[in-house]
């Protein structure tokens, strides 16, 4: 995983490191850092959704937009490239989100990211029934709530 490499690149070059919670302090304890350098800071996803959760669930607009009502819809992000530069993991999330949508009849936003409409297509995989691709930016609401 590059993201893995970088960050342990990063975490040996530096004297402060700010882990987000407790186990991913002890991760770099484990990892023979010194507690000296490490500061547990807090976790900024968690922080971001609990300050803009009231928001969203005002915010009904994006719903109306998208042709869904809360709770009649499932989420879904895919786009690093262990997940879909090969077809087998591709496919498998796909026929995944397939069978949540078929199980749950719920609506499945997917908001495609370009690296994985681009796989799709080379792989000539299929759209999954109740799916809605969606391009563009898409609302950061539906992510808090």
């Amino acid at each position: 995983m590059p993201e893995e490499i970088n960050r342990v690149v990063a975490d040996h070059l530096s004297e402060l490191l700010f882990a987000p919670t407790e186990t991913a302090a002890a991760n770099l304890r484990k990892e023979g850092r010194s507690d000296s350098g490490i500061l547990v800071t807090g976790n900024t996803v968690v922080d971001a959704v609990v300050q803009n959760l009231s928001i969203a669930e005002r915010d009904t607009s994006s719903y109306t937009q998208l042709g869904v009502e809360a709770g009649e819809y499932v989420l879904v992000t895919a786009h690093r490239q262990e997940n879909v530069d090969r077809r087998e993991n591709l496919s498998g999330i796909l026929k995944g989100i397939e069978l949540v949508a078929d199980e749950f009849a719920v609506t499945v936003l997917y908001p495609i990211h370009p690296r994985t409409k681009k796989r799709i297509e080379q792989f000539r995989l299929g759209v999954v029934r109740r799916e809605r691709r969606c391009s563009g930016r898409f609302p950061h609401r539906f992510f808090h709530v």
